[in-house]
């Protein structure tokens, strides 16, 4: 069955026999019910002409005189006439049965039988209906000869004759048609094999047609699956005048359509990207001059007014979140052109998240909130950039506070061998599943109109996930809306380790629970925690 249902040319041949040799059959059937009906026609017809010549001579015998013959005379007489009627009838006569209502003596003349072995099959009803028959005239009835599982079809015969000398007389005829029945099952078993080579012939050019048909859409599956997996090159040969050739030449258009579009696309993200990496080397500079003009003003705010003063705070607040937003700008720039520089060393990842936590302590108070070890292992060395890994989780956890709605967040780290996994978790807002995989977009924000403490540009979380990949590791997040929100980051403990990959909800490991973590599985997605 798997066959069928992985091979369309494979089911149509299947079909194909099953629905012939069905149909072939049927019409076998319909035939042989005709045939049948002709042939016992035609045998009936035979045996009734036999025993009606059959009658036709007795009745033309030159009888004995019944004066003049003793009751042995007329017994052998009419033992000639039943043997001449046996002999000379038709092959498929069985046998001949007589019987004498009385003579004139009123002495009985013995029952005539060629064949005893079927004399029951003359049946009381019969010989009532032949007693009433005028002379030579024939009545007929039908007859099973064999045994209920295995039925010969027959025939008897009757007529009621008037000998003179002897007196009336009733004559029986049984007649078998087994031969035409053995006849009509050969035909019907040979018709047979002719249905299944039918059928079989019939699949076979199926399958020759279909082949023809599918092979060339496998094709053009074939180059598909190519183009999918990024083989942007390939194409299909147009072999083709027909259907198929027309899907041939529209699928090579599309394709070149397609490439069109990749390549235009890449075009627009490479000018988008070098713009952004323009702007934002263009922009250190005097960036840089406005961070000094604004410190010195800083410095001075003392010698305004409160007016002054507080418009000197805002703009010093405002520097510092362009400056900040220019420094991702430039981060992710070094991140398109791949020149992002590291300094891998073996690091405490306990100590970086105790760092960071020290780093949000001031935004926490600010959110009315606070970031809480829950676990961490005794020891979760790895060999990372450790700059970046801190920025990883700052960036997770500044997140975390924007939407925590005053609920404490919890940071957790366990690790084995091979792996270490920090895990930040809140138990705010939530965010929608339709939003889950946009949260590591550039400049994406689950709700722009929302209130933010922390003044975040939406490129935290993709900064986050390029550190991650640039370790080859990666993150994994989900999300209830009410209940909260769960980041896992995942990275190898050396650079020798397999790379992660469970960034996408499908690809979360079977024993997650339904909504969040407990203290212990965490451990797991490590292999076992130390």
């Amino acid at each position: 069955m798997r066959v069928f249902s992985h091979s369309l040319r494979a089911w149509a041949a299947a079909v194909s026999i099953i629905v012939v040799f069905l149909l072939t059959i049927a019409t076998s059937l319909i035939a042989m019910g005709f045939l049948r009906q002709s042939m016992l026609s035609q045998v009936q017809s035979q045996s009734f002409k036999d025993f009606s010549q059959g009658i036709e001579r007795v009745q033309a015998k030159e009888f004995i005189d019944e004066s003049s013959a003793d009751a042995q005379r007329k017994q052998s007489f009419l033992n000639d006439i039943v043997s001449d009627l046996q002999n000379s009838g038709a092959a498929n006569l069985v046998g001949v049965y007589m019987w004498q209502e009385k003579f004139a003596s009123q002495s009985d003349i013995v029952p005539i039988s060629t064949d005893p072995t079927y004399m029951h099959v003359v049946s009381s009803e019969m010989k009532n209906r032949v007693a009433t028959l005028n002379d030579a005239n024939i009545l007929s009835q039908p007859v099973n000869l064999g045994e209920r599982k295995n039925p010969i079809p027959g025939n008897v015969y009757g007529s009621s004759l008037q000998l003179g000398g002897i007196g009336r007389v009733y004559v029986y005829g049984l007649y078998s048609y087994e031969s035409a029945q053995e006849t009509l099952e050969k035909v019907r078993i040979s018709l047979v094999v002719p249905c299944v080579i039918f059928s079989i012939i019939f699949g076979l050019i199926t399958w020759k047609i279909m082949g023809r048909i599918i092979n060339p859409v496998r094709k053009v599956a074939c180059v598909a699956r190519q183009l999918s997996q990024g083989n942007l090159e390939a194409r299909v040969q147009v072999d083709r005048q027909d259907e198929i050739g027309v899907l041939q030449k529209s699928f090579n258009d599309t394709a070149e359509t397609l490439v069109q579009k990749i390549d235009e696309l890449k075009k627009s993200e490479s000018m988008q990207k070098r713009f952004v990496s323009d702007v934002s080397h263009e922009l250190r500079t005097p960036v840089t001059t406005i961070r000094m003009a604004s410190d010195f003003l800083q410095t001075h705010s003392s010698a305004f007014d409160e007016t002054t003063a507080r418009t000197i705070t805002l703009l010093n607040k405002q520097v510092d979140n362009f400056e900040k937003l220019l420094t991702q700008l430039l981060d992710l720039s070094r991140y398109d052109a791949q020149k992002v520089q590291t300094n891998f060393t073996l690091t405490d990842i306990c100590g970086c998240v105790k760092n960071v936590i020290t780093a949000t302590l001031p935004l926490a108070h600010n959110a009315r909130t606070t970031v809480n070890c829950t676990y961490l292992s005794r020891e979760a060395f790895a060999y990372v950039d450790s700059v970046r890994v801190e920025r990883i989780i700052y960036n997770i956890v500044i997140n975390a506070i924007d939407f925590c709605k005053h609920r404490p967040i919890e940071i957790g780290v366990k690790s084995n061998e091979d792996y270490v996994a920090i895990r930040i978790r809140d138990y705010g807002i939530g965010i929608a599943q339709d939003n889950l995989s946009h949260i590591f977009d550039r400049f994406w924000r689950a709700d722009p109109s929302r209130a933010r403490v922390t003044g975040g540009t939406g490129l935290g979380l993709s900064i986050a996930r390029e550190d991650a990949k640039l370790h080859r590791g990666d993150i994994a997040v989900r999300s209830i809306v009410g209940k909260g929100t769960e980041f896992i980051v995942v990275l190898p403990v050396s650079r020798q380790t397999n790379p992660v990959n469970i960034s996408m909800p499908q690809r979360w490991p079977l024993w997650f629970d339904d909504i969040f973590l407990d203290d212990n599985p965490i451990s797991e997605i490590c292999g076992g925690a130390k």
